[in-house]
């Protein structure tokens, strides 16, 4: 008896998509930040037993793909991609395991605002610099104008010490020209 045999196969049948999730730390869906970067962390796994081969994050601007970066790893991953301009970004990440399965996080947005509102003025009724007023309320109205979105105008008032005593923040705001009114009442004279 003449006997021959192959090698002994291992195959590993595997129909399942594999996971993948963001992670706590990464931006916020809608987040609006003073940065040009964008942070995305995530974890994936395959429960289809031929593990995670690779993992792509993606970003977008309106128009098309501005920065993509694969790694090869099965665990929690994260990449922080850094981007020319301020603008409105798009972001997703993909992940395939070993069988070809593949998967895609949600598509999340985030809006890079690292430059400065472009001017800051004082506008009518507010009273000039240096002026001494027979009143007790005074009205200050700022005039911002931002090349991204204005987000809000914070109005401090600060006594003849340098001690702040009162604040107004406006309410969240858009476009990219806003005003801000504030009536300051109830201080004592040499505020």
């Amino acid at each position: 008896n003449n006997v021959n045999y192959t090698e002994t196969r291992t195959i590993t049948l595997d129909t399942t998509k594999p996971l993948i999730v963001f992670n706590a730390n990464t931006d916020a869906d809608f987040a609006n930040v003073s940065r040009l970067n964008v942070f995305i962390n995530v974890t994936a796994s395959d429960a289809g037993g031929s593990l995670v081969q690779n993992i792509t994050f993606r970003v977008y601007n309106s128009t098309t793909l501005v920065n993509e970066s694969t790694v090869a790893r099965e665990e929690s991953n994260s990449y922080n991609a850094t981007l020319p301009r301020d603008g409105v970004y798009t972001f997703n990440v993909t992940t395939f395991d070993y069988a070809g399965n593949s998967n895609t996080t949600g598509t999340r947005t985030i809006t890079l605002d690292a430059t400065k509102p472009s001017t800051v003025t004082f506008a009518a009724p507010s009273a000039n610099d240096g002026s001494n007023l027979s009143v007790n309320a005074i009205p200050i109205n700022i005039s911002a104008t931002d090349n991204g979105v204005l987000n809000q105008v914070v109005i401090r008032l600060y006594n003849s010490s340098n001690d702040q005593v009162n604040i107004s923040t406006s309410s969240f705001l858009s476009g990219t020209s806003n005003s801000y009114f504030v009536n300051f009442t109830g201080h004592a004279d040499g505020v």
